[in-house]
């Protein structure tokens, strides 16, 4: 049915002998397989190369009676292979690249999962966490192919986001946060002050007045990269009291006290004298 092909290549043979149904037959293939001795017959040929097919047709009596020859070609098939140059796959960070080392190929196709990309290497953003399925398939100037397959897996890289219940407040201001990180198991907190918790969700009393940049750090133990968030945190002043007074007189009521405000830092004041007036 065909006399060249990409291997394994499958050939149904026909005999056209005249008179075949009062002759005996003997089939060589030219591969080292066994003879068959069928009227018509099939053969594999699974190794590249030129083969010389011979019928030998014989009488009933078993003299030699004739000999057919008919050349078979299979051709060479391409050796598909590549490798994943990193060791490392984290989504959102690295790149997948991959070297094509394949061999007697003209023609190359990526499969990545449902991604199909013609391109002899390839450089692939690694975007999802999740199993990759890495196919190459090429072909020759004959159009035989081969495949060569790897599966990796990418990583999830943490990724650091927190909120604070409050991010202004006087001196002694207690704050609590609370981490929203993904693909996260270790967690370090710095409140710019100093200070450090790894507590998941911490608390920490800001006691001096100033602006703070809080900074969360997010870790993996996969081995990604880890990740920060950043919040800043204001803390006012808080205003201190202080007063002198000048009584005139030692002795004798009323008497006139003269009250100076020498507080620090205040807007408003209230002053409560003692004798139920304010």
């Amino acid at each position: 049915n065909h006399t060249q092909g990409c291997g394994p290549l499958q050939v149904n043979f026909s005999n056209t002998s005249p008179n075949a149904e009062n002759l005996n037959f003997v089939w060589d293939f030219g591969d080292g397989s066994s003879r068959v001795f069928t009227q018509n017959t099939e053969h594999t040929f699974q190794e590249p190369g030129n083969y010389q097919v011979m019928l030998t047709a014989y009488n009933p009596d078993s003299c030699f009676a004739d000999t057919s020859l008919l050349n078979i070609f299979v051709f060479e098939d391409p050796i598909s292979a590549f490798d994943v140059l990193d060791d490392r796959f984290c989504a959102g960070v690295d790149s997948l690249q991959l070297q094509n080392n394949s061999e007697n190929a003209v023609s190359y196709l990526w499969q990545i999962n449902d991604s199909l990309i013609d391109r002899r290497d390839l450089i692939y953003p690694l975007t999802v966490a999740g199993d990759l399925d890495i196919r190459l398939t090429v072909q020759n100037n004959f159009q035989c192919s081969d495949t060569s397959r790897k599966i990796i897996r990418v990583s999830p890289s943490p990724k650091a986001a927190f909120t604070a219940d409050r991010v202004e407040g006087c001196e002694d201001l207690l704050v609590g946060f609370r981490q929203n990180a993904m693909d996260a198991d270790r967690f370090v907190w710095d409140f710019g002050n100093g200070n450090q918790s790894t507590d998941p969700n911490p608390t920490h009393i800001f006691r001096e007045s100033g602006e703070y940049t809080v900074q969360l750090t997010a870790q993996s133990t996969n081995g990604c990269p880890e990740d920060t968030s950043l919040l800043k945190v204001n803390i006012l002043e808080k205003p201190i009291a202080g007063f002198t007074f000048d009584k005139p007189a030692e002795c004798g009521t009323p008497t006139e006290v003269n009250f100076t405000n020498n507080s620090v830092g205040s807007l408003d004041n209230l002053w409560t004298f003692g004798d139920g007036i304010s």
